[in-house]
């Protein structure tokens, strides 16, 4: 028995002193990995403000940032009037949003086209990125004849995010630079590009993200427009939703950076499944401000008479009749003011245009237009119908390109149309003797349908483009509807 426990002695203090030994190795180790740990964490959350490191993380991304979003908030600005959209920003639930309410971290603004809703997602850009705290602020404005991809989207948020943090956080944490050396597929490129706008995301005090003209990705669906719930988007349609979702996500989270999430877009019904997914707090138009900025835009843009004349003055009863007319319509209230200049330029001086009572939408001016072009009355009706051609084709080109066209392009494709391959001869698009265009005269003569955006204040070159997703959706459809002789003859300058 005493040998017995001499050798259970024995055993025991072996055993003590393995697990003493075991444990000081361990708590070496813990000590020796907690550094390590430490040190990467550290490492990775270094700033790194290298430019030409900086320009690696560019270069990866493999785009520039685009002119797209700066365009088009400058040319919505350009139109604002002081004193107007000021509603939106005191409205309860927007102010909640702004302030990083927690109930509110999604919020969809919603209203029929042409109210103004671009304008005013540039308006509280503006007004965010002016705020003093200094949040970082993500603005995507989707157009119709602009189509980006998901890859295309998901970069220009980052680069956006590269600029604020190298301008307001003095560089780039190191740990986004542990992606670059990555080569993968587009698929698995854009989830490393998605991680990189999270840890972007996380030097900022606050993220603002906008993203404007969701229902002008894809094809053209309007509110009451039925869905088969299993029939599946297009790809356009599909690659947004998965971007818009992403952002969504963002906002979801507990902890980190807060992220926010505007958007806006007319009422369809796949947008409002997108809205209820994401839980998003509708925030409708306030049609009485809407239409009481409207009248104030109408006052204001004949206060110096009609066409510019002092000595015409826009009588009250027309600018009430116009400003009713257009009810929550900047985008008729617009239009419809050109028209009445137009007709005023036609008529006695004396003589006040009337707003005919036809006129109940921009659908509905479109359709005056194209009448009067597809039936010019003129007692020189020939050379009409030779203009009037060429103004149709211009604006058939335009609409079918589906993206801005270069003044120069737009003169090579209307003289290539125009040619007779039974002339014999190729044509020579450096010659002299092509029709060198004026976009102020492209955009008169085509008007409402096409805008001239010159690339400088006085430069004659620029780009022509449709003046809004409405006149794209009108010409898409022309085709579908019942035409007679004379729309025949003119058919093929509409049809492409």
């Amino acid at each position: 028995m005493g040998h017995d426990r001499r050798t259970f002695n024995k055993i025991a203090h072996y055993f003590n002193a393995t697990h003493l030994t075991t444990e000081s190795n361990n708590v070496a180790r813990t000590s020796e990995y907690n550094s390590i740990v430490g040190s990467i964490r550290d490492n990775r959350s270094r700033v790194i403000d290298d430019l030409d490191e900086i320009q690696r993380i560019r270069s990866w991304l493999e785009r520039r940032q685009d002119e797209i979003n700066v365009d088009s908030q400058q040319r919505n600005l350009a139109k604002h009037m002081a004193g107007t959209g000021e509603w939106l920003f005191e409205e309860t639930k927007f102010r909640s949003w702004a302030s990083l309410d927690k109930s509110f971290p999604i919020v969809w603004l919603v209203g029929p086209e042409g109210c103004g809703k671009s304008l005013l997602c540039s308006l509280a850009i503006e007004r965010m990125r002016l705020n003093t705290q200094q949040q970082a602020v993500v603005d995507l404005m989707l157009a119709f004849d602009k189509p980006r991809s998901e890859y295309h989207l998901v970069t220009q948020t980052a680069l956006q995010l590269l600029k604020y943090v190298i301008e307001h956080r003095g560089g780039v944490n190191a740990e986004a630079f542990l992606m670059l050396p990555r080569e993968q597929s587009k698929d698995k490129k854009t989830f490393q590009v998605r991680e990189l706008i999270q840890i972007l995301i996380s030097q900022c005090p606050a993220v603002f993200i906008f993203v404007d003209g969701l229902d002008e990705v894809g094809s053209a669906e309007q509110p009451e427009q039925k869905l088969n719930h299993e029939a599946k988007l297009e790809k356009t349609k599909r690659q947004l939703h998965s971007v818009v979702a992403f952002f969504a996500n963002l906002t979801k989270k507990e902890s980190g950076t807060p992220v926010r999430l505007l958007c806006s877009s007319k009422q369809t019904v796949t947008i409002e499944n997108w809205m209820r997914e994401w839980e998003a707090l509708e925030l409708p138009i306030n049609r009485h401000a809407v239409a009481a900025d409207i009248a104030q835009y109408v006052e204001r843009r004949f206060k110096n008479g009609l066409g510019g004349s002092s000595s015409t003055l826009a009588s009250t009863s027309l600018i009430a009749q116009l400003s009713k007319a257009a009810k929550n319509s900047f985008l008729f209230a617009s239009t419809m003011a050109d028209w009445i200049e137009s007709s005023f330029a036609l008529t006695d001086s004396s003589t006040e245009p009337v707003i005919p009572d036809k006129f109940k939408s921009i659908g509905e001016l479109y359709q005056e237009r194209l009448d009067q072009l597809l039936h010019p009355d003129s007692p020189h009706e020939h050379n009409m119908e030779q203009k009037s051609l060429g103004i149709l084709q211009t604006i058939s080109l335009v609409a079918n390109a589906k993206r801005p066209l270069k003044l120069m392009e737009l003169q090579e494709a209307l003289a290539i149309s125009q040619k007779s391959f039974q002339d014999g001869e190729l044509l020579d698009l450096t010659s002299e003797n092509i029709e060198h265009l004026n976009g102020r005269e492209v955009q008169h003569d085509c008007a409402p349908f096409i805008d001239f955006h010159p690339t400088s204040k006085d430069s004659k070159d620029g780009f022509v483009r449709l003046a809004h997703a409405s006149a794209f959706v009108f010409l898409r459809e022309y085709p579908q509807r019942t035409v007679d002789a004379t729309e025949k003859k003119f058919g093929i300058a509409i049809r492409a």
